[in-house]
């Protein structure tokens, strides 16, 4: 009798597992990255690795091939990706790109020594602080010098290979990570209208070449943190406090404690009741 009320006790625990799954699935956040193909970028071929990590990761990435960019083409999306455009942003691309910031949106601008990207890029960048710029190449270097921030979290060094520094970064962004001659290579912008914005000035890690075969794991952990943090949406700031939109996107793909609870350790639990049930009852 005993072991039939902890059955029934076991039973309805499980139960309650099984609805929180289905209350959870219904409300899950699934961030969902576009990166844009319509301004001459880096090839999607030449990032292939790069997006199967992403998608390994639990992301969902789509990739933009018909321009031009508007608040339709962004809508639905979490992040927004351009790396090396090499054909300038119209007025009207950048307006929408902005209000998919002011919406909760992340914005993850890559640069690199390349001169013809400076001026697409900057189409975007400035409404946000940040200034690409060429003929400046700081070449191979070891980033050590790092303030602390989420999208830098684990991340002791990382490299850069091809990069121009960025401009002196104004508000709403800050520098992030400095060269050995003191200039800016990463910045970031959290909250601004609302969203998020990395810049980056260089997508040398991003290419096949290198992100299986000759990056650290710091270097691969620091790109999966900007896209870790981009992700978390949030709602236009009231009074300058930003209001969360979704729950937060610390590791795709992993499961909470809780849901470890109600998927893995009660069924089990159950299944070891029930066979000592039956076993009695036998």
């Amino acid at each position: 009798m005993k072991l039939e009320a902890i059955s029934g006790v076991m039973l309805t625990l499980l139960l309650i597992g099984m609805l929180s799954i289905t209350f959870t699935s219904a409300f899950a956040v699934e961030c969902k990255i576009l990166i844009d193909q319509t301004h001459e970028e880096l090839p999607e071929y030449a990032l292939t690795d790069y997006i199967s990590s992403l998608q390994a990761a639990g992301y969902v990435v789509d990739i933009l091939t018909s321009g031009p960019v508007t608040e339709m083409a962004l809508s639905g999306y979490d992040v927004f990706l351009v790396i090396l455009p090499k054909v300038i942003f119209s007025s009207g691309e950048v307006s929408a790109i902005v209000s998919f910031v002011s919406n909760g949106g992340g914005l993850y601008l890559v640069g690199n020594y390349v001169p013809e990207c400076v001026d697409p890029l900057n189409a975007i960048a400035i409404n946000f602080g940040v200034t690409f710029n060429s003929g400046d190449t700081l070449g191979w270097q070891t980033i050590t010098n790092i303030s602390s921030h989420p999208v830098d979290l684990g991340v002791n060094s990382f490299h850069i290979w091809a990069a121009d520094p960025l401009d002196p970064v104004t508000s709403p962004s800050v520098s992030l990570a400095w060269a050995s001659g003191g200039e800016t290579v990463l910045a970031v912008a959290g909250s601004v209208y609302g969203g998020k914005v990395v810049s980056f000035d260089d997508a040398t890690p991003l290419h096949n070449t290198y992100w299986k075969e000759n990056l650290t794991e710091d270097d691969i952990e620091l790109q999966m943190n900007i896209i870790a943090w981009l992700c978390t949406r949030e709602r236009a700031p009231v009074g300058g406090i930003a209001t969360p939109i979704n729950k937060p996107i610390d590791k795709p793909g992993s499961l909470t404690p809780w849901i470890w609870l109600s998927t893995i350790i009660l069924p089990l639990i159950a299944i070891v009741v029930f066979a000592k049930l039956r076993k009695k009852k036998q």
